[in-house]
């Protein structure tokens, strides 16, 4: 599998910073940009190159599974476990394990030393105070001092906190960022484009909690009839030649009402997936080509995480053509240095093992350093 140059550049760029600096770097691309690939090709080089072992978090298993599907592809002969309640595998003794947090925050000892852990979606490592991701690197420095943190994210801010990324946090600088606009004009994104409905709601009379519009109250003003109807009747219009579509709704009455309108009133098949649906009646909901997906994200979910949902579909291998009341970011991101080609990994890094402890052995054995 060839890297595309953007991905190329940004896993030079976590080299680059991981020869050069000491603490720990940040890489942001977009969702759907293939964040995936790179993690899988630091890892093969990690492993085949410095003979080091790596951790990959992440907090739901189908990016474990997706994870472990591409290192697989890129490198077949490096041996990778997995570390996941979810998946029903705890394996350990291996290279590259990929572990569910959840699973494996309190087994950081039980690894071993590692010398690097890669966070997927690096953006829900808390800033600051306890949390699963803290309390496992914390674990983990503790067997290895000289492990380091590579964190990958679509959205390198919270909105409420700001910036992952800064001298007093895990992550302390991004080293590589490519953005949505960027992609979708060098074809790996599809271009977005929005269509303002002609049914508005009057948004003025609903009260903020938290720093967000209170959810119940949102689904009772977009939950009727008339908004209902006509929403779906533009939505069925504007997608007549498209082969799916994903539309995101206020909360379960209110997915369950457009689904009802969408099969009743237009006799287009419609699927409904909420938070507590089945885990295996979303993948079959995925698979009839020209159905129309109704998803409700989860309550708990916050503006973050919306978000990057909606940028999912982007993809341009995404189930779904059209994304239905998506609102994505302008495209912040600066653009990249010209892609240069044949360009090496740079000086290879040797390992250092940590020096005894006088009187005994060291508990640390076996940690390994990364340096030029």
């Amino acid at each position: 599998m060839e890297l595309r140059a953007y991905q190329r550049e940004a896993v030079d760029a976590v080299y680059s910073f991981l020869r050069d600096r000491d603490d720990n770097p940040c890489v942001v691309i977009p969702t759907g940009g293939g964040k995936t690939p790179v993690i899988a090709t630091i890892c093969r080089d990690a492993v085949n190159l410095w003979s080091g072992r790596v951790v990959i978090l992440a907090h739901v298993k189908e990016l474990l599974e997706q994870a472990a599907d591409k290192l697989r592809a890129i490198a077949p002969d490096v041996p990778v476990g997995i570390y996941s309640a979810g998946l029903k595998r705890k394996d350990l003794g291996y290279a590259v394990t990929i572990a569910g947090i959840q699973s494996i925050y309190q087994r950081a000892c039980d690894l071993g030393p590692v010398d690097l852990v890669i966070v997927d979606e690096a953006h829900l490592i808390p800033p600051d105070g306890e949390g699963m991701y803290r309390q496992f690197l914390a674990d983990a420095k503790v067997v290895n001092p000289h492990s380091r943190v590579i964190g990958l994210t679509a959205t390198p801010f919270r909105m409420k906190t700001g910036t992952i990324c800064a001298p007093d946090t895990i992550l302390n600088e991004v080293c590589y960022e490519v953005g949505v606009r960027e992609l979708i004009v060098q074809g790996f994104l599809c271009p977005l484009r929005t269509k303002a409905g002609t049914a508005r709601a009057d948004t003025s009379g609903l009260h903020i909690r938290g720093g967000e519009y209170i959810a119940g109250e949102v689904e009772d003003l977009m939950d009727t009839d008339s908004l209902v109807e006509a929403a779906c009747a533009e939505m069925v219009e504007h997608a007549a030649d498209r082969r799916s579509v994903l539309i995101f709704c206020a909360g379960v009455r209110h997915g369950e009402h457009v689904a009802r309108v969408i099969r009743e009133r237009h006799g287009a098949e419609c699927g409904f997936i909420e938070g507590g649906t089945a885990t295996k009646e979303p993948r079959r909901a995925d698979r009839p080509v020209q159905a129309r997906r109704v998803e409700v994200p989860r309550q708990r979910q916050c503006a973050d995480d919306r978000l990057r949902r909606a940028q999912r579909g982007l993809r341009r291998a995404a189930a779904a053509d059209a994304v239905a009341r998506a609102v994505l970011p302008d495209g912040r991101a600066r653009l990249p240095p010209r892609a240069r080609q044949g360009r090496l990994p740079g000086p290879r890094l040797r390992r250092q093992r940590a020096p005894a402890r006088a009187g005994g052995r060291d508990p640390h054995q076996g940690a390994r350093r990364w340096r030029r």
